[in-house]
């Protein structure tokens, strides 16, 4: 198991990569004349990012499921639109990573890496590759990933990667980095990496498939965490935006739970969200609840987990039993 801020990834000879039914389906038609919209999520406001990238050739999407250890041999997707990028599931979770071509061409790929981060307060389990041998190499709270595909895989290709298996608690995202795709007889290719979030039930914003235009609330953060005692209030902030080539991409921010108060205040490339949690009337213990940012496109949701305690001296609690209560 990963210790938390010390992530212990598994050796190449210990990912498990064996013979499988791919799940690959061809594409050749996708447009190339879409602008590319950089991925996240959070809950923002923010005027939107000027100017646009270009479209990538190609994108790994992250899809976020219940724990199959079976999964590169029953998973059912075949098409990006079925993959789903947020979900409300915790524990043992699933990040299946799948390979979409945005714009196709016919070379052969022979490599493919990447690099995956979490949460430090998620937990490495495994990893398993479907589409060729693998070194998983450890890094902080992540791991690079370097596949030499099997052959026969081309850059028109949908197909699965693999899944990364973390134990899940709290609202949290798998990103990827630096992710690359190798032609036969090139050099690397930049491919854009899309997260999958878990333990987040009541967000919307994901990466269309297709590029097309999209107001996305974003956060520096998916969980604000604040202690204070019975009767007492406390304070904390993380950083928020919104962006998409939209001028009218902008963000209402409200809140459920009725011992939160929000303060936006402008800040430099978007705002910074003040949250005030009033324990005035709260049991001691844990309590959770939810920043929500709207944008014409979705909803985006930060986690505010407040921890109350009675004031005794003698009360504390460790990061283990913080997260046996969310799991």
């Amino acid at each position: 198991m990963l210790e938390i801020g010390h992530p212990t990834v598994p050796s190449f000879e210990e990912v498990k990569m064996r013979p499988r039914n791919r799940n690959r389906a061809h594409r050749s038609n996708r447009p190339s004349s879409l602008l590319l919209i950089a991925v996240a999520f959070g809950v923002v406001l923010a005027p939107p990012l000027a100017g646009a990238n270009p479209l990538p050739l190609a994108s790994v999407f992250t899809h976020v499921q219940a724990h199959d250890p079976d999964f590169c041999s029953t998973t059912t997707i075949t098409t990006c639109a079925e993959i789903v990028q947020v979900s409300g599931a915790s524990g043992t979770v699933d990040f299946g990573l799948f390979y979409e071509p945005v714009s196709p061409m016919p070379e052969t790929i022979e490599a493919l890496a990447l690099e995956v981060f979490w949460p430090e307060y998620w937990d490495w389990i495994e990893a398993d590759i479907c589409c060729g041998a693998a070194e998983v190499i450890p890094i902080a709270n992540g791991a690079q990933i370097l596949i030499t595909l099997d052959p026969g895989y081309t850059m028109e290709d949908f197909f699965t990667v693999g899944r990364v298996t973390l134990g899940v608690s709290g609202a949290g995202r798998l990103a990827i980095s630096d992710a690359s795709v190798t032609p036969a007889g090139q050099d690397p290719f930049w491919v854009d990496g899309i997260p999958g979030r878990a333990a987040n039930p009541c967000a919307t914003c994901v990466q269309p498939c297709d590029y097309a235009d999209y107001c996305f609330a974003r956060a520096d953060t998916d969980l604000l965490e604040l202690t204070t005692e019975v009767g007492a209030t406390t304070e904390g902030m993380f950083h928020g935006w919104a962006s998409g080539l939209n001028p009218l991409c902008g963000i209402y921010f409200s809140t459920e739970a009725d011992w939160l108060e929000l303060e936006v205040v402008e800040a430099q490339s978007g705002y910074d969200i003040i949250v005030t949690a009033d324990a005035t009337g709260l049991a001691p213990g844990y309590h959770s609840g939810w920043v929500i940012g709207s944008t014409p496109s979705c909803y985006g949701c930060v986690e505010v987990r407040l921890t109350v305690t009675d004031g005794s001296p003698a009360e504390r609690h460790s990061w283990g039993s913080l997260k046996a209560i969310y799991r």
